[in-house]
């Protein structure tokens, strides 16, 4: 499995983080600064985050984010649209 630790309370463009392995498919699991933690997969330079409930218990719905490797470890390119 790899993990994802998110340097904010909510994954958007722009966020930044640090990634446990960069395989081209696996499970993953998404920790956020603010103590929620996400079940995802990475495909590659996406990752799918199923719902989840924030910190503050909202739930949030599953997107999919386009993620790129940096030299610290990876930053969130922006959302992928569904279709």
């Amino acid at each position: 499995m790899t993990e994802l630790e998110l340097w904010a309370d909510h994954i958007h463009r722009g966020a930044r983080g640090r990634i446990a392995g960069w395989p081209a498919h696996d499970d993953a699991l998404v920790r956020f600064a603010g103590g929620a933690q996400a079940n995802a997969t990475l495909w590659g330079e996406v990752l799918h985050v199923f719902p989840y409930l924030d910190a503050d218990g909202r739930r949030i719905e599953a997107r999919s984010w386009r993620i790129r490797p940096t030299r610290l470890g990876f930053r969130v390119e922006g959302r992928v649209s569904a279709g």
